[in-house]
């Protein structure tokens, strides 16, 4: 019980600005957009050159989130 008061009390000392949420908001969102480009590219490629990567097209959305970061 004390260690879930600890970290609920130092969860509640953080203070979250307007603009932290703003940044945070549109930094996801920057990256969301970047994972649906790459995955739409990757979607792009023929199959005989994903199986040269080794990839198979149910694995892109993995390999699109790995890329980006995510």
């Amino acid at each position: 019980m004390a260690l879930v008061d600890r970290t609920h009390t130092r969860l509640s000392a953080q203070t979250f600005s307007p603009d932290d949420m703003i940044s945070g908001l549109a930094a996801r969102f920057a990256r969301w957009r970047t994972y649906r480009r790459t995955l739409a590219e990757l979607q792009a490629l023929d199959d005989r050159t994903l199986a040269d990567f080794g990839w198979s097209r149910a694995g892109l959305p993995g390999v699109a989130r790995e890329a980006v970061g995510r």
